[in-house]
């Protein structure tokens, strides 16, 4: 039963600091809110991802997290720190390798089986419009 208490109060906690963030960043400028999206944004899929870990993690686990104040910003500060490239970075580039090639498919400068519309995009006079 501890355990289960303890999943609901981590996810409290992060509930919480999200919304102590929320309330900071709405006194703020435009300038200093969009110069922060990076951080809220990952701070709110760091508090997602960990919410539905925290469902199968240990009693030890959850102990150690509860025990750390302001553990969305520790939890971003590890993630800046760390040596990881950033994921959705390679999920970009992948995608936007994918969408080089389609233009150039639409464009005819690589042969492809079929030449279509992609994502709404067709190719007049070499270059990609809507």
């Amino acid at each position: 039963m501890e355990r289960k208490g303890n999943v609901i109060m981590l996810q409290m906690k992060m509930a919480e600091e999200l919304k102590q963030i929320k309330g900071r960043m709405l006194k703020e400028p435009p300038d200093i809110i969009y110069g922060n999206a990076y951080q809220i944004d990952t701070k709110q899929a760091i508090c997602g991802i960990l919410m539905d870990m925290s469902q199968k993690m240990r009693e030890d686990e959850l102990r150690v997290l509860l025990s750390v104040s302001d553990l969305l910003a520790f939890l971003y500060s590890e993630w800046v720190q760390s040596k990881y490239e950033d994921p959705a970075a390679e999920v970009i580039r992948k995608s936007l390798k994918s969408s080089v090639m389609n233009l150039m498919v639409l464009n005819g400068t690589v042969e492809n089986e079929t030449t279509e519309k992609v994502s709404g995009y067709t190719i007049k006079e070499g270059a990609a419009k809507r």
